[in-house]
């Protein structure tokens, strides 16, 4: 059991490290952003050089934080099918972990004794147990970051109504023709991030991950009480399941922080209500 709370160390150690590159990559994008904003008002000529430079470093960090999560994957999966089915780790791939984890401290991973609430013995149906609350956390996490993601969009399509609006203002009262020129170029860097930048692009993954995941979770209720489930059955179903996570954009640490022991609170309350 202290092998596998190790594990826990270094994967949560790697998954924070894999959204910390992924966040500073669309850090560089929202900044490259601003300072076209700022190119259009001030002829700020150091832009040229941000929009060459900016695509470089924001994939040279996506593909590192994609090798990252990749890594802190590899961990989730062996601890999940080893609690859930049982089976031993090799000591060829705890050796690959535990190398991962070198070359700096590895916090505690937080979480709420057990890890998994399950309470079923090792085989299909406890795989298909842990696997309900893990989704169960996954698409409720993903909601809430989803809606903030959404209200922002709301609030940027008012700023790009806005500027549009203050252009026309200033044509039809003001007669500043060029003034018109500037609020129509910021709107249109505005409107070329929302619709083919990251951002349109986060809501629409983080959507696909929800789906999966609320699809996963419904599957899984139905599998963990049929006595008659076999490995393979359930392997599909979360292998769908890893695959939607490792594809998809980090869920934010901090949400999970923030909402842990209130699902943990809902998701166990429920889980003894329907044992």
């Amino acid at each position: 059991m202290e092998q596998q709370k190790d594990l826990s160390d270094i994967r949560n150690n790697l998954y924070g490290k894999a959204e910390n590159l992924w966040w500073m990559s669309l850090y560089i994008a929202i900044g490259t952003l601003f300072l076209s904003l700022i190119a259009v008002w001030a002829d700020f000529t150091i832009v040229g050089f941000m929009a060459i430079a900016s695509p470089i470093v924001i994939t040279w960090l996506r593909e590192m934080a994609a090798d990252t999560t990749n890594k802190a994957d590899k961990c989730r999966r062996i601890i999940l099918y080893a609690d859930g089915l049982g089976q031993e780790i090799p000591k060829h791939e705890l050796a690959n972990i535990y190398a991962w984890g070198m070359g700096g401290s590895i916090d505690k991973a937080p979480f709420v004794s057990p890890y998994y609430s399950s309470k079923l013995n090792a085989g299909p149906n406890r795989l298909a147990d842990i696997v309900t609350e893990s989704s169960f956390f996954t698409y409720q996490l993903v909601d809430r970051v989803n809606f903030r993601l959404k209200v922002i969009f709301c609030l940027s399509i008012i700023m790009i109504v806005g500027l549009l609006y203050t252009s026309d203002i200033f044509v039809k009262h003001l007669n500043q023709e060029s003034v018109l020129s500037i609020f129509s170029k910021s709107a249109a860097i505005l409107i070329a991030f929302l619709i083919s930048g990251d951002f349109f692009l986060l809501i629409k993954k983080y959507s696909d991950i929800r789906t999966i995941a609320k699809e996963s979770f419904d599957k899984c209720v139905r599998m963990r009480d049929d006595v008659n489930l076999k490995e393979i059955e359930i392997l599909q179903t979360v292998e769908e399941y890893n695959i939607a996570i490792i594809q998809g954009p980090p869920i934010p640490f901090r949400f999970y922080l923030k909402y842990k022991d209130e699902l943990n609170e809902i998701y166990r309350t429920s889980h003894k209500q329907s044992a």
